[in-house]
């Protein structure tokens, strides 16, 4: 066997070994917005939870000292951006970033105790947190990632059978928030069809069918010019 004949033997060996791993790789692609897929046809698909016309809501209270209070509302519409109607309190806010379609936005008032025993809201926001446009699923689709460069969103998928819930994961990171949402939805469905050959990656496929062909015809040229 010459130096030539054996290297191409070593490149039919790697692609063989490392094509399967590629393809068989157990990642949650992303089909939608609302649903990505495994390997063997098993998915997860929110399109059920985002037929609400409504946003999910989750309201939190952060004290930041004796006389000052945050009151937060997260709004959460999976897999399609939905306007917020901001109009009725229009007057009092002093920034809006959520003006346009999104996914997900954080409603924000601070208040303070200015006369005894009295809170009085002196700010009021809403910050745009991220969009259906630009998310990516996990690759174990655990959780759907909304990115805002530089910051970015976390909502983990738990399967719950109940009615859809919004919760605080993690408000540690300002530039990473982590929220939870509990729906039956989240849960993993069998496989519906077929792998979906889609998901492949074709200009790779491409070369290695094309280094297969080419080292198929040398080898067949080399039996036909021996004999």
């Amino acid at each position: 066997m010459d130096e030539s004949d054996y290297l191409r033997r070593l490149v039919l060996i790697t692609l063989l070994c490392v094509l399967p791993s590629v393809y068989c790789k157990d990642i949650c692609v992303k089909k939608t917005p609302c649903r990505c897929e495994f390997p063997n046809g098993t998915y997860i698909d929110l399109t059920p939870s985002a037929n609400n016309i409504a946003f999910k809501t989750l309201t939190s209270l952060t004290p930041r000292s004796q006389d000052e209070a945050t009151l937060t509302t997260y709004y959460y519409h999976p897999c399609h951006d939905i306007t917020m109607n901001t109009l009725n309190t229009k007057d009092s806010i002093t920034r809006n970033n959520c003006d346009k379609p999104s996914a997900l936005c954080r409603h924000g008032s601070v208040w303070n105790k200015t006369r005894p025993d009295t809170l009085i809201k002196f700010e009021e926001y809403y910050e745009y947190i991220g969009s259906s446009n630009d998310l990516e699923f996990a690759e174990d689709g655990s959780y759907i990632k909304y990115l805002n460069k530089p910051s970015q969103a976390l909502v983990f998928l738990v399967c719950a059978e109940s009615d859809d819930q919004l919760e605080i994961k993690d408000l540690s990171d300002p530039s990473s928030l982590e929220l939870i949402f509990y729906s039956r939805n989240a849960c993993l469905k069998p496989e519906h069809s077929k792998v979906d050959i889609s998901a492949w990656d074709f200009p790779l496929m491409q070369i290695a069918c094309r280094t297969l062909l080419r080292m198929s015809n040398a080898e067949n040229s080399t039996t036909t010019t021996l004999l």
